[in-house]
């Protein structure tokens, strides 16, 4: 079991002093990171027959989702609810 989770990655000093059930989350969570690099890898090694290069943000699967305008204008809205109002001439009084 030692000898797997050091090939897994994980620190060896770490091994004996975690649970079965701490050993088993850490297990799989080195497959999920091995998995994904190794499907970063694929997706790398056919970049060059692409017609069209994704962006560095879609590669790496962090382009942002998008959501129709409802949805922005009630994200919007939540995320300013109990916020006070105020008017520009107050906001730069305050940056002074």
């Amino acid at each position: 079991m030692c000898e797997s989770y050091v090939a897994a990655g994980l620190p060896p000093e770490r091994f004996w002093s975690i649970t079965p059930r701490l050993y088993v989350t850490a297990m799989n969570g080195a497959l999920a990171r091995i998995r994904r690099e190794r499907g970063l890898v694929w997706e790398g090694a056919f970049l060059p027959w692409q017609k069209k290069a994704p962006s560095l943000a879609e590669f790496v699967g962090m382009k942002p989702k998008a959501h129709a305008p409802d949805v922005l204008d009630l994200m919007i809205r939540n995320s300013t609810k109990g916020l006070k109002g105020i008017s520009m001439s107050e906001a730069l009084r305050s940056m002074h």
